[in-house]
This record gives C-alpha cells, structure tokens and sequence, in this order.
C-alpha cells in the first residue's frame, strides 16, 4: 500500500514537471525577440517589410504654374512602415519639369533702333532672359533679364534683321536654373510702324478738333494755322530723326532735296491762293502747305524709315 502511494506521488511529480516544462517550451517560442515592455498586454504583433511601391501614374506633361497630386500603391498593403522620400531623378532637368517652354507673345519695332518684347505668363519663375542676334544661329549674341512681361531693347542696328528668343528662369535648390527656349522670332528694326502710327494719331486729331470747328473763313483761317503748326512740328519730328540716322553723303543729299521741296510748296500755295484777299488768302495758303507737308512726311517714311 504504501509502496503504491509512494510510486503514485513520484508520477504525479514527473507530471507536473512535465507539464511545466511543455510550458516554459511553449513560451521560449512565442516570446519575440525584442523585450516586451513590463505591464504590457495584448498580441505582440511581428513587423511586416515593403516589398514593392507604384504609382498611379508612369509618365505625366504638366504646363507652366500646374501641379497634380500622385497617389502611392504599396504591395503588400499592411506593410510596417510606409514612409516615402520624394526627389528629382535627374537634377539637371528638374527647370524643364518646373516651367514650361518660353514663349514669344508679339515683338515689334518701338523707334528707329529699338524693338518690344511682350513674353506669355512666366508661373512662378522669378522672371526671363532673351537672347538676340544679328545672326540666325544665334552666335554673337547678346542676352539680357527681366522680370516683367515685357521689354525693350535699344541701341540696335537700323534697317538690320534681328533673331530673338526668350527662357524662363528661377531658383531651384538655391541655384539658378533656366527653362527651355522658346521658338526664334525675327524682324527688321524700322521707324516706320512708330512714324505711321504718329501721322495716323495726328490726322484724327486734327479732324476731331480743328476741321469740325469751322465754319466762316476767318475761323478757317484760325482753325487752318493750329493745323499747320501741328503738322509742321510732325515734318519736323520725322526729318531730324531720319537725319540723325543717315551717312554723310545721305545728309547731304536729303538736305539739298528738303530745302528745293521747301521752295516748290511755298510756290504752289501761293499760286493757289493768288487772286484771294484778307483771311481767305491765307486759309487756302495755309491748306495747300498742310497737303504739300502731309506729302512730305509720307515720301520720308517710305523711303528712310
């Protein structure tokens, strides 16, 4: 009996101590290899790693001052950490992702040796260069900045063709970068457009003020000498600026040629008004100047400027 008892009470002791070793077993394994914090409670989960990321779009064109909002797949989904650094591929290049192309809104003459340039919206790039030359591939070239719409260029060479072609450029990483260039534009530095618009402004301004005023020949004769003082400063204007412009040997001639044209319209005015007394004399006088000046004004533009 007592042997009994005593074999039983040593199985039960093997068991237990079997039991308690199965467990500490089981435990080893479960347990992470990073030390759990004291007092905490609940699954201890295992750290997922990233294997792949994609976007939803591989290739994209964006304009000037646009933007647009990429979205990231991660594979698998309930990775661990999901944290992403954005940069450029190729630093270089990154103006030419930022702004678009330059671009050339209109160019036109703006006196006898200057020429305006009005460029298309620049995003939010600091401002532009241009670049203008005599030659078309640009060699020679001069460049200047602005941060305007807009500007002038000055000093150029008259009756000469100029190439010109305009970039945006900013800052980037602290450093100036500078967009594509646009297309080249060319054109002839000429006066003419400036000259033509003068005389088309001055002869709306003579009918709207002067002409639809008079009635009598004494107030045609008043309204005729404010309009021969007008277009006689106008012949002026034109003359000194295509004098200045020209050779010696071109002065000479132009100066010659003006002072016979100053003694052909005196004569035909007078004859014209012969045979006329008091104000009337002088209005006819006065309208056959004004014709013979217009005239002059024209011949210059179209042969100097």
């Amino acid at each position: 009996m007592r042997k009994v008892c005593k074999n039983g009470l040593m199985l039960a002791i093997l068991g237990v101590m079997f039991m308690l070793c199965i467990a500490t077993k089981s435990t080893a394994q479960n347990k992470p290899s990073e030390t759990v914090p004291e007092g905490y409670i609940g699954i201890y989960d295992e750290e997922v790693p990233l294997k792949e990321i994609s976007l939803n779009q591989s290739k994209v064109s964006l304009g000037s001052n646009k933007s647009l909002q990429l979205s990231v797949n991660y594979t698998p989904d309930n990775a661990s950490d999901k944290t992403i650094e954005w940069t450029s591929g190729n630093s270089k290049k990154t103006a030419d992702n930022v702004w678009a192309k330059g671009s050339i809104l209109s160019i036109k003459n703006a006196g006898s040796r200057s020429i305006k340039i009005k460029f298309d919206n620049k995003g939010n790039a600091d401002g532009y260069q241009v670049q203008y030359s005599l030659k078309e591939n640009l060699k020679k070239s001069k460049k200047v900045k602005t941060k305007s719409t807009s500007v002038t260029i000055t000093k150029l060479k008259k009756h000469k063709k100029y190439y010109v072609r305009v970039r945006v450029y900013g800052k980037i990483n602290g450093k100036t970068r500078y967009g594509k260039w646009s297309e080249k534009k060319s054109i002839k530095i000429t006066a003419k457009a400036l000259y033509t618009k003068r005389y088309k402004e001055l002869e709306k301004k003579c009918k709207r003020e002067i002409n639809d005023e008079t009635s009598s020949s004494y107030e045609l004769m008043l309204a005729s000498g404010k309009e021969f003082t007008l277009w006689d400063n106008e012949l002026n204007y034109v003359y000194k600026r295509i004098y200045k412009e020209l050779g010696a040997a071109q002065k000479k001639a132009l100066k010659k040629s003006q002072r016979k044209w100053i003694k052909a319209k005196e004569k035909k005015a007078d004859k014209e008004a012969r045979g006329w007394g008091g104000s009337t004399y002088t209005a006819i006088y006065r309208s056959i100047v004004i014709e013979q000046t217009k005239k002059r004004i024209k011949w210059l533009i179209k042969k100097y400027a």
